[in-house]
């Protein structure tokens, strides 16, 4: 019996292995060259997202420095409107209220009369200016409501304002329970309004008025002096503070005047307590 002749290199048996091993090799060749691709295409493109999320964490940063300094400028801007609110309402109209108690002081030594009483107001104008003073570096509550409530205080400040200035003054007050902060606001207004008169209305009777009516508080001071053009009014602080001061609380103010006299009516939303 005689046996197969062995593979040569040129044997169909060695052409057909060879080509199947070249296959073989080519497809792992390029399965590998597709891996290869494959992978770094992913690494580059972590590579990018990382340098991305790097950028944005950059500009992240970099609003957040932004914002802090804005909110930081803001802050000291609203902390200086406060305090100058603050001065004005309190600490400026006393000093006013002591020019002029000084200059009525000296009117009665000139004509040789007793300026008593006129001493006594300079030195209980001086005593809450002193006051005022305290309580706002103190960051505590006005004075005037340190004892008692919005209504005294209402009181307190229309029998002083009598006293000082010889004008009658009518209080009338119809208010339930409300908020620290509200009463604040009534406050302020009323002695802004007060002070307007003191300055610029030469009345002879003011009358007040705080109300309370439908979840609304509101405080009215209305002069029978000379009135005068609410839209040429001069740039001084008093009726735009008020204006400003009522619009952080969401409240309005309504200016009306004629030669008969002035009304001032501050309206503010509050939370009545029962």
């Amino acid at each position: 019996m005689e046996s197969a002749p062995p593979s040569t290199p040129h044997s169909p048996q060695c052409s057909a292995w060879c080509s199947r091993f070249f296959v073989q090799a080519l497809a792992i060749e390029g399965a590998s060259l597709a891996l290869s691709i494959g992978l770094g295409i992913w690494i580059t493109s972590i590579a990018d997202q990382s340098h991305e999320r790097q950028r944005l964490l950059d500009e992240l940063r970099a609003a957040q420095e932004k914002l802090s300094a804005l909110d930081r400028d803001a802050g000291m801007t609203s902390e200086r409107e406060r305090l100058a609110r603050e001065i004005h309402d309190t600490i400026a109209q006393d000093l006013t209220g002591i020019v002029m108690l000084s200059q009525r002081a000296q009117r009665e030594l000139a004509t040789g009369g007793g300026a008593s009483e006129t001493l006594g107001l300079l030195e209980e104008s001086a005593r809450t200016a002193r006051a005022e003073t305290r309580a706002l570096v103190a960051s505590s509550a006005p004075v005037a409501l340190s004892t008692g409530g919005i209504a005294d205080a209402l009181r307190r400040l229309g029998e002083r304002f009598e006293r000082e200035t010889g004008v009658t003054v009518t209080v009338t007050v119809d208010l339930g329970a409300i908020d620290r902060d509200s009463e604040v606001v009534l406050l302020r207004c009323a002695q802004e309004g007060l002070s307007n008169v003191r300055k610029h209305a030469r009345a002879s009777a003011v009358s007040r008025t705080a109300w309370t009516n439908a979840g609304a508080v509101g405080v009215r001071i209305a002069d029978d002096g000379d009135g005068f053009d609410p839209e040429t009014a001069g740039d001084g602080f008093g009726l735009a503070g008020m204006r400003d001061r009522l619009a952080l609380v969401g409240g309005t103010l309504d200016v009306s005047s004629s030669p008969a006299g002035t009304v001032l009516t501050a309206t503010l939303p509050a939370e009545v307590h029962a």
